[in-house]
């Protein structure tokens, strides 16, 4: 079965306020690793010889802070995820007094509690037979739309807005043909992949949650 932090099809059985707290500490902490991306971004630039409050793309090393930055920021915003799951194995374990075979089966196994479902959700089987007809429903859009929507407008879009269009105001610089479309690119470039994870993990999950439903 699948881990619960890598699930993205059962959630949508559960109670709003539990798929909030379980996701709080992961989705904070992946937001919070930026903190230290910046900090990284400034040494990098010494690094590199970028002078500081400088266009990027107007540097001979230019590319190379860029590919630098984003493998930081790819490899930071997944440790925070990851950890923040590990905390809330650790909080329901350590704070909430779990037993250890429960742990595993709502971490490890995606076997969550009767009471974290929604009305008409009875039991674990029944949490499948939802996201998996919830999925179905959803994957008729077809994986294109899905990586559009998801990816590069939902997580694309902010992450251009976020890395490149405030920093520009915040910094005083003036926007480029080049700089736009570079930055276009990237996040675009960027949203598709994040979407394509995503697809790729919930039909992974999907077939799981159906092999399971079926046994």
């Amino acid at each position: 079965m699948p881990l619960l932090a890598l699930n993205t099809v059962l959630p949508q059985s559960m109670r709003i306020k539990y798929q909030l707290a379980i996701g709080a500490l992961p989705i904070c902490l992946m937001f919070t690793s930026f903190a230290p991306l910046w900090v990284l971004a400034t040494w990098l630039e010494a690094n590199q010889g970028v002078p500081p409050n400088s266009p990027i793309l107007e540097q001979p090393n230019g590319f190379a802070w860029i590919a630098l930055f984003l493998l930081s920021m790819v490899f930071l915003m997944l440790a925070g995820y990851a950890l923040g799951w590990v905390l809330n194995a650790l909080i329901s374990r350590h704070v909430l007094g779990w037993p250890s075979d429960k742990v595993r089966a709502v971490y490890l196994r995606s076997e969550i509690p009767v009471h974290w479902l929604k009305d008409g959700v009875s039991d674990t089987k029944s949490a499948d037979a939802e996201s998996i007809s919830r999925w179905e429903a959803q994957r008729k859009g077809g994986a294109v739309r899905f990586i559009a929507v998801r990816g590069v407008l939902a997580w694309g879009g902010p992450m251009l807005i976020a890395m490149y269009i405030v920093p520009a105001f915040l910094k005083n610089h003036p926007f480029t043909l080049a700089g736009v479309v570079f930055s276009l690119v990237l996040w675009a470039t960027a949203g598709a992949a994040f979407g394509a994870l995503i697809w790729h993990a919930s039909e992974s999950s999907y077939r799981k949650l159906k092999q399971r439903s079926e046994a």
